[in-house]
């Protein structure tokens, strides 16, 4: 085989395992190739891709009678598309090291993935030999966005406090009334703040007190993320759990604490 070696070396890579970046941040990394004899090819390049994507389909009645149709809701858009030549023609037998070095879009969002849509950034190089098979390495890398919370109003970072009051039932009985398990679960949940940046802990505090005359089997501490998909016919809302944390039991006529970080 001709092509030993074609790969993508990013040059933080011993500082930087998983690859993340942030806006108008460059992106330098090194072609590594080795070629055991020469080779012929059209060009040797490199591109910078990222775009994003959504898809799902609904079932829609059609008609007056009972059948239905498949609908599909997608679409996509691009935020850079970049693409640098290294080489052309008849591509000499060795190694060979060749620098390349990008630079994100400021504009350019998160990178983000889910079920239904996602938003993703690669960088692709070809050795492109029309004639014969052409070689391909492909690394994805993540961009994450800053914010700076001292542009956010006081009533947008907090702190933030809240209470709720649940009743209790029984799933195991008929009638909603059984006096055996029925009762009220107070809760008091307290954060810091409101505001937080990516990759940032979030410290819970507060208090969960069964007032019921059964034990709680199941509780957990969960943040959701809301997420908007948006095609040109239409948009679609879904919230999705990002991180979770599974609390201990807890018994009819106790309390607990809330000291908690996600």
């Amino acid at each position: 085989m001709k092509v030993q070696v074609f790969d993508i070396i990013f040059d933080d890579a011993d500082v930087n395992l998983n690859a993340v970046y942030r806006p108008g941040q460059f992106i330098k990394f090194a072609i590594h190739l080795n070629l055991l004899e020469p080779t012929k090819c059209k060009a040797v390049y490199v591109r910078l891709f990222g775009d994003s994507s959504v898809h799902w389909t609904e079932q829609v009645q059609s008609g007056g009678d009972d059948s239905s149709e498949t609908v599909h809701y997608s679409s996509q858009e691009k935020y850079i598309d970049e693409t640098v030549y290294i080489y052309n023609n008849h591509h000499p037998a060795g190694e060979f090291i060749y620098p390349v070095s990008f630079q994100l879009p400021p504009t350019a969002p998160a990178s983000f993935e889910s079920s239904i849509g996602n938003i993703r950034y690669y960088i692709q190089a070809r050795m492109d030999r029309s004639w014969n098979k052409s070689n391909m390495a492909k690394k994805f890398f993540t961009v994450i966005r800053d914010f700076d919370l001292n542009f956010c109003r006081p009533e947008e970072i907090g702190p933030y406090n809240a209470t709720g009051e649940f009743n209790v039932t029984c799933n195991a009985c008929i009638c909603f009334n059984c006096s055996s398990c029925y009762g009220k679960v107070l809760v008091r949940v307290e954060l810091p703040k409101k505001a937080f940046v990516p990759g940032e802990h979030v410290h819970v505090t507060g208090e969960i007190s069964n007032f019921s005359k059964t034990a709680l089997q199941s509780v957990k501490l969960e943040i959701y993320q809301h997420c908007i998909y948006m095609t040109p016919s239409k948009s679609r809302v879904d919230c999705r759990v990002v991180s979770e944390l599974q609390l201990d039991r807890i018994q009819r006529g106790h309390s607990m604490q809330l000291n908690h970080v996600l």
